[in-house]
């Protein structure tokens, strides 16, 4: 099996590699794929309403989108970490995981710095997807 999405080179700037591959009788991939599998679907179903989500993890090499790259990075690295020692993850990887979903529920409302590819019609043009608000007012002092 291989990687949908992610390279082994991808997880170089971000752990080193002897940390991949310390305490573990198996070789990596078989660990990071589920995990890679598992948050390329939730990535999915928290983008898939607004963007078209196909095309961006089709990409390979340089072509891939680089955010979310380096959201799936992060929270497969919070999973992989977190799989050993639950209580034990560090505040870095978790900080990390918390950004990345962050950042998805802001692409999932709409604000696009990714450049993701919106769904198009059958003649090209985009399909504007209705924007929702919420007007909940948690502020509830008299």
């Amino acid at each position: 099996m291989a990687y949908i999405f992610l390279a082994a080179d991808d997880f170089e700037p971000h752990i080193q590699s002897k940390l991949l591959t310390a305490n573990s009788e198996n070789p990596i991939a078989t660990i990071i794929e589920p995990i890679e599998k598992q948050n390329i679907a939730f990535i999915r179903s928290k983008l898939s309403g607004r963007y078209d989500m196909d095309p961006v993890f089709i990409a390979v090499g340089d072509d891939r989108n680089q955010v979310i790259l380096k959201i799936l990075l992060r929270m497969c690295l919070y999973d992989f970490i977190r799989r050993n020692a639950a209580r034990k993850v560090p505040d870095d990887y978790r900080e990390d995981y918390n950004w990345a979903i962050k950042e998805l529920e802001k692409l999932q409302g709409g604000y696009s710095y990714a450049g993701l590819p919106g769904y198009v019609d059958g003649d090209g043009g985009e399909i504007l997807k209705p924007i929702w608000a919420n007007t909940t007012n948690d502020d509830n002092y008299i």
